[in-house]
């Protein structure tokens, strides 16, 4: 289990609601990063688990933030994707928003960014996707902060992407 090999001290589980039902959230406050999910109903038997809902329930109670909520939205698939089994709907939200938190680490002063402010001065824009059969391009216009991208090396990269049997291009336009 992911969460018996996690080193981090600040471990708190948060209820959350997804489109799919109720789950805890298992969230490192200090790193902001989501480590593991589990349904609501789920029978969990794992002595660490009734332990950090424990600690969620005190947290709660205590009326402090829970700033996974104001960002669960933006991740979560099964607001695309109705009828998503509510498993696969845990492990998509955690890995997007591990994908998210990854490209923000890369960015000089953004890592605490939260998604509305990475998505808008980052991902936002027209794009243009062209599949050569041997790969896709893919075509950004520069956003509002290209220049932070460029900074960090983000402008022009490849990505292997083995499941289609190709490689992704992208890379910036000059405009």
């Amino acid at each position: 289990m992911l969460l018996s090999r996690y080193r981090g001290t600040t471990l708190v589980a948060e209820p959350v609601i997804l489109p799919g039902g109720e789950a805890i959230l298992f969230h490192d406050i200090v790193e902001n990063d989501w480590i593991w999910a589990v349904p609501a109903d789920e029978d969990a038997t794992d002595e660490m688990v009734a332990r950090v809902q424990a600690a969620a329930a005190q947290t709660q109670e205590g009326g402090a933030p829970k700033p996974a909520r104001s960002h669960l939205s933006y991740f979560s698939l099964g607001t695309y994707w109705p009828g998503i089994p509510f498993s696969l709907e845990l492990l998509g939200t955690i890995a997007a928003r591990a994908v998210l938190r990854h490209f923000a680490r890369r960015l000089i002063g953004f890592k605490s960014s939260g998604p509305n402010h990475l998505y808008t001065n980052f991902l936002a824009g027209r794009t243009t996707i062209e599949d050569t059969g041997f790969r896709l391009e893919v075509e950004i216009m520069p956003p509002p902060l290209a220049v932070v991208l460029r900074m960090a090396g983000i402008h022009n990269e490849v990505y292997p992407a083995h499941w289609i049997g190709r490689e992704v291009w992208l890379r910036q336009t000059s405009d």
